[in-house]
């Protein structure tokens, strides 16, 4: 049974958290049952609380969960094999964005 996004929040897991596990966890690539479970929960809370009352998630999560999304869709499908088309889609589209989007870095870093 997946959580939903307020038993994440409830366990200390919120929306920043849940996109730093993901990610952090996908570049392990040690896909047991356990770490494969805990990836469903964080992308069914993730998109669950998508559609809920609180918005949509920030760009910064959303990036960090296409990163994953993108990576496990390859490496470890059943982690990702609930996520609903449309989630996948708007992560998609909020990257697409970011990627094309002009960046500017301080005079430091030329």
């Amino acid at each position: 049974e997946l959580f939903p996004a307020t038993t994440m929040r409830r366990k200390g897991l919120g929306p920043q958290e849940q996109a730093n596990l993901a990610w952090s966890l996908t570049i392990l690539e040690n896909y047991d049952d356990h770490v494969v479970t805990l990836l469903q929960n964080i992308f069914h809370a993730a998109s669950s609380s998508n559609n809920d009352d609180e918005g949509l998630i920030q760009l910064e999560h959303a990036h960090q969960l296409w990163q994953s999304y993108f990576l496990l869709s390859k490496d470890c499908p059943d982690a990702v094999s609930f996520v609903p088309l449309k989630f996948s889609q708007y992560l998609e589209e909020k990257w697409n964005i970011e990627k094309g989007r002009t960046k500017r870095s301080s005079s430091r870093h030329n």
